[in-house]
C-alpha cells in the first residue's frame, strides 16, 4: 500500500477523522462510555506534546497506514472499494453509461479510483506506472497506443486517456452488481450494453450477463431469502409495498421533479412481478425513455436544473435556457411535454397492473388511493392533462422570446 505515501488529500481526510478518540473503534463494550472513558471528553488531539516535524510526518504516515488498513479490512471481503480523489465529485447518471467514450471522460474528470487507485488519466497527466495504457479516442472508436518497457510514451504523440484495464473491469462488475442488488433494470440494461461495447473496444472479456457470487447455503439463481418452487419471492409484503408507491406517485400540478420521477421509477420496478414480463418491458422502454429525455433537457438549462415551476412565466423558462435561446425555447418545452408523457405511462402501467379496481386490486388499495392514482392520469382535470396545457401555453409565447439574449 506504499501509494498512500503520494495521496495527500487522502492521509490528510484519514489524520482528520482518526484523530478524534470519538471516532476510534471501540475495543470493549463500554469504549465510548465518558464516565470509563474521560478521554473521550478531551478536544482532539488534546494534551498532546509537539514533536519534530520529521517525527510527525512519519507518525501521521504510519497512522494513515493504520486508518486505511481498519478500513480495508472492514469492507466486504472480494467487494471494489468505489471512491474518488476530487472533493466533490459528479454523480454517475445514465449519460455517461451511454457509451465506453463517455464513461471513461467521466472517470477521468471525477478521478474515479479502485482501491484507492485512479481507473483512468487523461491525455495531460501522467500515470504512475506501465499498468496504464495509452488510448486516442477518435469518434467512437478507441485507439491503442505504444509505450516502451519502462512505461513510457513517445512524446510527440497526443494521446487522450491512460486506462488501467483491470481497474476499469473492477469498476463495471461492481457498477452491475449495484445494478442487480438495487434491481435497476434499466441501468442493467444500459450496462449491458456499454459492457458488450467495452468488450469489443478495449478486449476486457466481461461478461455481459451478471451473474451474482453464489453464497454458501445457496443454489445458483437463487435469490437471498427465495424459497424453491415461490414464483414471487416475499410476494405477501408486495402489496403493502405497493400502496407505499402511491405516496410517492410522481406528478404534481405545482412544479415538474425529475428527481420525484425517477425515485418512483426505481420503487415501483423494485415490486414488478417476476411473472409479468411484458408489462415490465413496457415499464423499462418509458423509463429509459423518460430519463433520456431528462438528461437532455437538463442540458439546455444554464444550471443544469432538474425541478421546474409550473407557474413560470415565459421569460422566466428563457431565463434558464443556454444561448442560443431562441433555438432553444421550443425545443426544451416539447421535451418537457415528452417527458410528463412517458412518465404518465408508466403510472398508467402501474395502475392497469395493481390499482384499477377490480377484485385482485380491492384488498390492496382504498378507494382514497385508487383516486389519487386516477388524478394523475385519468380525466380532463388530470395533473398530467394540465401540466400538458401549462407546458403548451407557455410554447405558444414563443415568438416574444429575442434572440439572442
Amino acid at each position: 500500500m506504499s501509494f498512500i505515501y503520494d495521496d495527500k488529500k487522502l492521509i490528510a481526510d484519514l489524520i482528520k477523522y482518526g484523530q478524534d478518540p470519538r471516532n476510534k473503534i471501540p475495543k470493549d463494550p463500554y469504549a465510548k462510555d465518558p464516565k470509563i472513558h474521560p478521554e473521550l471528553n478531551q478536544p482532539p488531539m488534546a494534551n498532546v506534546a509537539p514533536r519534530s516535524p520529521i517525527v510527525e510526518n512519519a507518525a501521521k504516515s504510519e497512522f494513515a497506514l493504520s486508518l486505511l488498513d481498519d478500513i480495508e479490512n472492514a469492507a466486504t471481503p472480494g467487494e471494489p472499494i468505489i471512491s474518488s480523489n476530487k472533493d466533490n465529485p459528479a454523480e454517475l447518471f445514465d449519460l455517461h453509461l451511454e457509451g465506453i467514450g463517455a464513461l471513461v471522460k467521466y472517470l477521468a474528470e471525477n478521478e474515479i479510483m479502485v482501491n484507492y487507485h485512479r481507473i483512468v488519466y487523461s491525455g495531460q497527466e501522467t500515470p504512475p506506472d506501465k499498468t496504464y495504457r495509452p488510448y486516442k479516442l477518435e469518434g467512437n472508436a478507441f485507439f491503442l497506443g505504444q509505450m516502451d518497457e519502462s512505461g513510457k510514451v513517445d512524446p510527440t504523440l497526443k494521446y487522450d486517456f491512460f486506462i488501467n484495464k483491470d481497474l476499469l473491469v473492477n469498476y463495471l462488475m461492481s457498477l452491475q452488481a449495484a445494478a442487480h442488488q438495487k434491481e435497476i433494470p434499466v441501468m442493467e440494461v444500459k450496462l449491458k450494453a456499454l459492457i458488450a461495447e467495452a468488450n469489443n473496444k478495449l478486449n476486457l472479456k466481461i461478461d455481459p450477463n451478471y451473474k451474482p457470487p453464489v453464497k454458501p447455503g445457496e443454489k445458483p439463481g437463487e435469490k437471498p431469502g427465495e424459497k424453491p418452487g415461490s414464483a414471487v419471492p416475499g410476494a405477501g409484503d408486495l402489496a403493502q409495498s405497493r400502496r407505499a408507491l402511491i405516496q410517492l406517485l410522481p406528478l404534481e400540478r405545482e412544479r415538474i421533479d425529475f428527481n420525484r420521477y425517477n425515485n418512483f421509477f426505481t420503487a415501483f420496478v423494485r415490486h414488478i412481478d417476476t411473472y409479468q414480463g411484458s408489462k415490465r418491458a413496457e415499464v423499462d422502454n418509458h423509463i429509459a425513455s423518460a430519463q433520456r429525455i431528462m438528461q437532455g433537457t437538463t442540458a439546455m438549462t444554464k444550471n443544469g436544473d432538474t425541478t421546474f415551476d409550473m407557474n413560470a412565466s415565459w421569460s422566466d423558462i428563457a431565463d434558464m435556457l443556454n444561448p442560443p435561446v431562441g433555438q432553444k425555447y421550443t425545443a426544451f418545452l416539447q421535451q418537457l411535454q415528452s417527458v410528463v408523457r412517458s412518465v404518465a405511462a408508466v403510472v398508467g402501467v402501474f395502475y392497469v397492473m395493481y390499482v384499477r379496481e377490480d377484485e385482485r386490486s380491492k384488498t390492496n388499495f382504498t378507494p382514497d388511493e385508487r383516486a389519487k392514482v386516477e388524478d394523475q392520469i385519468i380525466g380532463d382535470g388530470a395533473v398530467k392533462v394540465k401540466n400538458l396545457e401549462t407546458l403548451q401555453g407557455l410554447e405558444r409565447n414563443r415568438d416574444k422570446v429575442v434572440t439572442p439574449r
